[in-house]
């Protein structure tokens, strides 16, 4: 089975955290939670931006492991408390189509930086190159 590990660059990425961006087992993309950092390592004061870059920040792991969008089939959003995840859906639907991925929203709970109100991870089915 192919084993490989993600780690691009285009993101922020931390010297101190110890994990790979994603990492492929087989046709598997497992993608760690993405926040919505910009690259200065700030996160937006709009939260709707915020969505719009955990949504950049995912793209730029999946397009490293070839894949896209459309070949994620499970996602999982992690949502601090009071947070809006009516714009968070509406944000990720602009990102996501039919057929919808398997999906898990939980709330009201902290997540590893104070500044971050939101983070998504996700797994994908990378396609077989022809």
């Amino acid at each position: 089975m192919i084993v490989e590990h993600f780690n691009p660059d285009g993101i922020v990425k931390s010297t101190r955290l110890q994990f790979s961006q994603a990492v492929r087992a087989g046709q598997l993309l497992f993608v760690s939670g993405q926040a919505g950092w910009l690259p200065d390592f700030t996160v937006p004061d709009n939260f709707e931006e915020e969505c719009h870059q955990v949504f950049a920040n995912l793209n730029v792991v999946l397009e490293a492991a070839g894949c896209g969008f459309e070949h994620i089939v499970e996602g999982v959003s992690l949502h601090t408390p009071g947070m809006d995840v009516g714009t968070f859906w509406n944000v990720r639907n602009m990102y996501l189509a039919k057929p919808w991925p398997a999906w898990t929203t939980i709330g009201d709970i902290g997540l590893a930086f104070p500044a971050m109100r939101v983070e998504v991870k996700v797994t994908a089915v990378i396609p077989e190159v022809e």
